[in-house]
This record gives C-alpha cells, sequence and structure tokens, in this order.
C-alpha cells in the first residue's frame, strides 16, 4: 500500500515527522510503502499510485493526480470545503485531528479569560519598563474585573464550547449559545441570523466558527456595535470570521473591553500587525491546540486510522 504524506517536510517541529516516526508506522504495518509529498512538486508521477493521503498540505491540483486515493488524513482540524466535495462525490474517504486538541483550545479560551479581566497582559507588558508603583496601579485599576457569575456566548457550540462551558458553569456563569440553527430545547440559544442581538449584553463573545461562505467577516463592525463596553472578544475559530480592520475601530474608541486572538487572517502576522499595538489585545500565533504532545497524537491516531481503513472499519474523526 502506497502512503503519501508530505509531514516529512513540514517547517514546524510539532507537525514534523521523523524518520523515528516512520520506523514505529513501518513496524506495525509490513506492506507499506511511504512517498515524501512535497506540495511545490506537482508533477510527480509517484503521486498517481497513492492509495492513502496523511498531511495537512493538499491542494487540488495534487488531489486530482491521486488516480488511486481512497482515504484523506488530514493532520490538523481546518480542512478545504471544496477537497471535502471532490472526495465525497469520488468515494474517498475523509478523516481528521477535529478533537485530538480540544482541550488545549479550550485551556487557552480560558487562559484568555482570565488573563483579559484581570488585566494580567499589562504587567508582562510593562515589565522592564516602568515602576510597579502608585501611577501602575491607577493606570490598570479600571481593567481589572471579576470573572465570576458573568454572562459568557458561544458562537459555535460544539466539543470545544462544551469544555470551556463546564469550567463557566463551576464559576457561577450564565451559558448563552449561538448555532446555525436555534435548538428549541436549550435555554439562552439563538440562531447564527441573531448574532446582532445574541452578543448584547454578554460579558464575553467566544467565536468558535469554521471558515465558510457564510461566516466570512460574520463579525464586522454591526456586530461590534452591539457588544456591551465591557465585553471581551475572543477568536479561536477561524481568522476569516472577523472583519479585523472593524474590530480595530471598535477597539481603538473604546467600544469594547478588549480581545483575545489565536487566529487572524493573514498568518503568520507580522511584527507591524496593527491589532498588536493595543494593550487590551492578546494574540497568540495560532497556538491554541498545539501541546507537548501534539506530534505523539498525531501518529498514533493515523496508525490506529489506518488499521482501521485497512479492514473498512469507521475511522475516528471521519468526515
Amino acid at each position: 500500500m502506497l502512503i503519501g504524506c508530505d509531514l516529512f517536510s513540514s517547517s514546524l517541529d510539532f507537525q514534523k515527522i521523523t524518520n523515528k516516526d516512520l520506523v514505529r508506522l513501518k513496524n506495525k504495518f509490513k506492506n507499506i510503502k511511504i512517498v515524501k509529498i512535497n506540495p511545490n512538486i506537482k508533477n510527480n508521477k509517484a503521486y498517481q499510485d497513492i492509495q492513502v493521503y496523511w498531511g495537512n498540505r493538499i491542494n487540488m491540483n495534487i488531489l486530482k493526480k491521486m488516480k488511486k486515493l481512497k482515504w484523506i488524513h488530514y493532520g490538523s482540524t481546518g480542512i478545504n470545503q471544496e477537497i471535502i466535495n471532490y472526495s465525497k462525490s469520488n468515494n474517498i474517504k475523509v478523516s481528521n485531528t477535529k478533537k485530538l486538541f480540544d482541550n488545549s483550545v479550550a485551556a487557552t479560551a480560558l487562559g484568555f479569560i482570565f488573563c483579559l479581566s484581570r488585566g494580567i497582559q499589562y504587567s508582562l507588558y510593562s515589565r522592564g519598563k516602568e515602576n510597579h508603583g502608585r501611577d501602575f496601579y491607577n493606570k490598570i485599576y479600571y481593567n481589572l474585573n471579576d470573572v465570576f457569575e458573568k454572562k459568557i456566548l458561544f458562537v459555535g457550540y460544539g466539543n470545544i464550547a462544551k469544555k470551556i462551558s463546564k469550567v463557566c458553569r463551576s464559576m457561577g456563569m450564565e451559558i448563552f449559545i449561538v448555532k446555525r440553527k436555534k435548538n428549541e430545547n436549550l435555554n439562552n440559544t439563538y440562531s447564527l441570523k441573531n448574532l446582532n442581538k445574541a452578543v448584547q449584553n454578554k460579558d464575553f463573545v467566544i467565536n468558535l466558527l469554521p471558515s465558510t461562505k457564510i461566516t466570512r467577516e460574520i463579525f464586522n463592525l454591526k456586530v461590534f456595535n452591539n457588544m456591551s463596553k465591557s465585553s471581551f472578544f475572543l477568536n479561536l475559530g477561524r481568522g476569516e470570521t472577523v472583519n479585523e480592520k472593524d474590530l480595530e475601530i471598535i477597539i481603538k474608541k473604546n467600544l469594547i473591553s478588549g480581545a483575545g486572538l489565536d487566529v487572524v487572517q493573514n498568518e503568520p502576522f507580522k511584527k507591524n500587525f496593527s491589532l498588536l499595538k493595543y494593550d487590551n489585545v492578546i494574540i497568540t500565533p495560532h497556538i491554541a491546540g498545539i501541546n507537548t504532545r501534539y506530534k505523539i497524537d498525531q501518529v498514533n491516531l493515523f496508525m490506529d486510522n489506518f488499521g482501521k481503513f485497512l479492514i473498512d472499519k469507521k475511522l475516528r474523526f471521519s468526515i
């Protein structure tokens, strides 16, 4: 069986598959051969015999050259809808790692909540730049908020949101939910078309939406203007769902209290990215789902799913 993998050439250590990982795979599955895919090489003849793809940089050009492809295992959560549609129409199985790193994303969201509410970032930014005396206390006093018994809105209520909300409930927070379609059986639930109303009078608004035609820049000036001045906006979904120019307008005018962003539209962001200049905005470089077990769990999941694939059993995290 021929497996095509583009994770060998990754420039990121937490993603890069090593020869040691390859030995583990070959020791468990004897009759396999690995083709190292380089997405920049478009006309590799070996592509046409690949039956299994494992990686996160596949594109339609390469996909259409894999004439014998039976399964795509995407080593991340977000996969292009065009690839999903093509795969379904050609009987190609698709799976990803969507639930593997939910705990880490949830922990990052909670970190944003605590840091922004308690003004921790101000102490970090000022370290070595100013004395932490009376003037500093007076400066940050109006940015120190409580986190208990607040109202929190989840825009997108999947497994990650449920993990976060479990902790929030323990702090007496009231949970509100935005789903694509309103569920009449859930309290405090809004449909996506009522997002403007949903964000009103909430202390935290957490965006966990995927990037689709419907959700592109769904967070815009109109939505932000409906948020309270005391609100914090968090984005752990996709950068494309937020109009960043509109967010900056709101931040600059102090119309919300701050923002925590793990994703932005153009990644990796440059050091002159305009939202970096605001002390009440925390930006992390799309690391919410990463932890020290990332690669280990990634390889283990592929091996587990490959075994299922060989005997035609349902794959974990199939799409």
